[in-house]
């Protein structure tokens, strides 16, 4: 009979993995997870996750996305166990392709219209303590506004394991320091609750984590493209204690004129800005017409890194 590894030392740079089985028990109690569900799980690592999914949920199918093969092929010895109901795929999740593939696999699934939250299908994302995690937040944020990716078959419920770090940027409020680009984001697209703090002494290394339930908004604050929204609330959060005023400069030569649209008082501080306020600065950005013209996926993966 199948069982997880117990690792001795860290996966990877900057990844933190499971390594409590009662823990992960605790974690699927606290997800929910309704009868005949379909369970998307991004990076199980070891699979401490996986098989409690499998052991202690009614899903009807677990699609497990791990990029380290020796892990992926760990997992599919478990999935041979399963009776059908877990399908392991070796694949790097920070590619857009990969999104496009699941589709394949969730041939079954019924698009769910979206004033409703999908009633069957439910992601996992175990979130890297790296820059790189925020990254794939970005790319499941986008999804979440798009309509795209697991998002194309209705506004699913998405839950992340977090470690401290970047937990913090996640809870930080509207004039707080720590708030950061991702959590105005989220802010914008989606309601966020915390489902469990989860011990350090469950992870390795010994780490903190949040568990937290990330749903769609029915309908999306950002009206403005998402490409420009990313590239605005990058620019103008650089400087936090800086007003706004001091900051349009940084979307591009002349760019202080646009204060003059603004509906709001432009000496606003950076980090007391609501979502409406960025999204306004860019509706307005975006008709601008000395718009730089370089706000493509490319300099924004550019930009990130």
């Amino acid at each position: 009979m199948w069982t997880p590894t117990v690792l001795k030392r860290v996966m990877g740079k900057n990844r933190v993995s499971l390594k409590n089985m009662e823990v992960a028990a605790g974690i699927v109690k606290a997800m929910k997870i309704p009868n005949n569900a379909t369970i998307i799980e991004l990076s199980p690592g070891t699979g401490f996750l996986t098989y409690a999914f499998l052991h202690h949920t009614n899903a009807r199918k677990i699609i497990a996305l791990e990029r380290e093969k020796k892990y992926a092929d760990e997992l599919s010895l478990l999935a041979k166990e399963s009776d059908g109901r877990l399908e392991v795929l070796h694949a790097e999740i920070w590619e857009w392709k990969t999104y496009d593939m699941l589709k394949h696999y969730l041939s079954d699934i019924k698009v769910h219209p979206w004033e409703e939250v999908h009633p069957n299908l439910i992601s996992t994302i175990h979130l890297p303590n790296t820059t790189k995690g925020e990254i794939l937040m970005n790319k499941l944020l986008r999804n979440c506004h798009n309509k795209s990716g697991i998002h194309y078959f209705g506004r699913s419920r998405m839950n992340f394991i977090i470690p401290e770090k970047s937990a913090e940027k996640f809870l930080a409020k509207k004039g707080e320091s720590q708030r950061h680009k991702i959590k105005i984001e989220l802010e914008g697209v989606a309601v966020t609750e915390i489902l469990k703090v989860l011990s350090a002494n469950a992870f390795l290394p010994n780490v903190q984590c949040v568990l937290f339930e990330i749903t769609p908004l029915i309908e999306s604050k950002i009206t403005a493209p998402w490409v420009t929204f990313e590239y605005v609330i990058k620019a103008l959060t650089t400087r936090k204690n800086a007003k706004l005023i001091e900051m349009l400069s940084t979307l591009g030569a002349g760019a202080n004129i646009l204060a003059e649209k603004l509906s709001f008082n432009p000496n606003l501080p950076i980090r007391s800005m609501t979502v409406e306020n960025y999204n306004e600065v860019t509706v307005i950005f975006e008709d601008w017409d000395f718009k730089p013209k370089a706000l493509d996926d490319d300099y924004l993966t550019n930009i990130f890194n």
